[in-house]
């Protein structure tokens, strides 16, 4: 099993420096203070949620609005004729509301 980048580099520069090392990876932190420095992952939660919005969101201004190219819209097809006997046999087993 190859070793990782890592390994090698730290190697690499122990050949000329021969103090502590510690090369940063995803969420790592350095507590440096007059006494110490520590070397830890910062505990995450990677499934949070934003927090709520400061202010309203501005709704975009359709005078604004780009068209689609050319290219773009010369190549939409028309398939309703194929998607469409798929549609309502779908929709038979739905009840009407």
């Amino acid at each position: 099993m190859p070793r990782p980048a890592s390994h090698a580099i730290h190697e690499r520069i122990q050949t000329t420096y021969d103090g502590p090392l510690s090369l940063a990876e995803d969420y790592m932190v350095w507590n440096i203070t007059k006494e110490d420095i520590r070397v830890r992952l910062a505990k995450v939660d990677e499934d949070v949620w934003p927090p709520p919005a400061t202010e309203k969101p501005q709704l975009p201004d359709p005078n604004q609005r780009i068209p689609y190219s050319d290219v773009i819209d010369g190549g939409k097809l028309d398939v309703k004729d194929v998607i469409q006997p798929i549609y309502d046999e779908v929709n038979k087993g739905i009840p009407d509301h």
